[in-house]
């Protein structure tokens, strides 16, 4: 669908990994493809998927990339992370502080700034960047990923999921398709349409925390579940509906 909305007159497309619903997923590398094509301006937002699912810079080829590092970044909110491709570094950044340019110093004491940005991305960054709470945290986060690894994480919450959809669709909701959805998380979507107050009774009656997403419940398992936390949501949701 997004391929075939691409074309001329399209300037910029900004595109996630995986949609925030359902883990529907993109095909970021063929659209990224097309893009290039047509002289498009591709802009991801990661926040969904990057530290859960492997992201390939070299394949998707995307002129920007931002994501909130509050998610499977694993960092405090207020932080977030920005690629920049190098033929994309010479431009404007939408602040104009001490700290995007040249020589940046830890404590502000200049009051003329230099008249040039600093080097490559980081003329884009926000201002106060020594943060020492903030960025010491991340930085312990990034090495849990790194240890981890996210083609490992997507591995090991995959069958989690799938536990997920087949026990929708034995209960006649709809999910994604397996080749067409990300393993970290799932949306199931009955034939009717979902009540305002399922998530509440969920949490509120069986201790279960879900999303309501879209129409759908959003079911997102992390490393410390397993099948057995499938299985309870199943017997809650059950009550519920009941």
């Amino acid at each position: 669908a997004v391929l075939e909305s691409l074309n001329k007159s399209v300037a910029i497309a900004a595109l996630p990994p995986c949609h925030w619903s359902d883990g529907s997923c993109l095909d970021l590398g063929a659209i990224g493809v097309r893009c290039r094509e047509l002289g498009i301006t591709l802009v991801v937002d990661g926040t969904q998927a990057i530290g859960a699912i492997p992201f390939d810079i070299r394949e998707i080829q995307p002129d920007f990339v931002a994501c909130s590092a509050y998610k499977w970044l694993f960092c405090p909110y207020s932080l977030a992370f920005l690629y920049v491709a190098p033929y994309r570094q010479e431009g404007i950044p939408l602040e104009d502080h001490r700290w995007n340019h040249a020589s940046p110093q830890v404590s502000a004491v200049e009051t003329v700034y230099p008249e040039i940005y600093n080097t490559g991305a980081r003329r884009y960054d926000i201002g106060e960047i020594n943060n020492l709470i903030n960025m010491p945290m991340a930085v312990k986060a990034l090495e849990q990923i790194k240890c981890w690894k996210p083609a490992s994480i997507q591995e090991y919450l995959t069958p989690l999921t799938d536990a997920v959809a087949e026990g929708a669709e034995h209960r006649g909701w709809r999910v994604p398709s397996a080749d067409h959805r990300v393993g970290h998380f799932i949306g199931i979507r009955p034939e009717t349409e979902l009540s305002q107050d399922i998530v509440m009774r969920l949490q509120r009656d069986h201790n279960v925390f879900v999303s309501h997403r879209g129409g759908a419940i959003r079911i997102s398992p992390h490393v410390y579940n397993d099948g057995t936390d499938i299985h309870n949501f199943f017997q809650a949701l059950d009550e519920v509906f009941n």
